[in-house]
């Protein structure tokens, strides 16, 4: 005897909705602000960014000054992965240096160049010129090692309670 259509679109919807719940969870991950250190070669990491990985793989992130971050969003949990990296950074610096050859660029005849407007809108304050120049200079002199820059290689891994936490760490150097 077949089941009435109503009934099997009620039921398959319930299962989809069961299987729904399986993938994704039962709820939103409980988040906390996570504040903290990180040292590399025995001195605070003047610049880069941490993220807090936690099970459902979305992280929280921030920024390292000076050796010192505080992150807010960070999942709870028993092994959440961190990761620190600098190379988004250097990557930012080299977009803003090409900005600001083209908008310092002379214009010469055969060779394209902005429109004389747009060079003047993009030029940055020299100090922000100065700064940028700094910072691209201590993010050379400390290259961390790759594996703290990807999710699936960091062996940072720590336990985030509820209550939130310090966590202070220490980026191994390669022998």
């Amino acid at each position: 005897m077949t089941q009435p259509l109503r009934f099997r679109t009620v039921r398959i919807a319930s299962l989809h909705g069961l299987l729904l719940l399986a993938v994704v969870g039962c709820g939103p991950e409980k988040t906390v602000e996570v504040s903290g250190t990180v040292r590399y070669k025995d001195r605070p990491l003047p610049v880069g960014r941490i993220f807090f990985f936690g099970p459902k793989g979305h992280p929280a992130s921030g920024d390292v000054a000076e050796g010192k971050f505080k992150v807010a969003g960070v999942p709870v949990g028993d092994e959440i992965k961190v990761v620190v990296e600098t190379t988004s950074l250097l990557n930012e610096i080299r977009e803003f240096e090409i900005q600001q050859e083209e908008a310092n660029a002379e214009e010469k005849p055969g060779v394209a160049t902005l429109p004389k407007e747009e060079r003047e809108k993009r030029k940055a304050d020299p100090e922000l010129v100065k700064a940028m120049k700094e910072l691209k200079r201590q993010l050379r002199l400390t290259p961390i090692p790759p594996h703290y820059e990807h999710p699936k290689q960091t062996p940072l891994v720590y336990k985030v309670s509820e209550n939130g936490q310090v966590i202070d760490i220490t980026l191994e150097v390669p022998d």
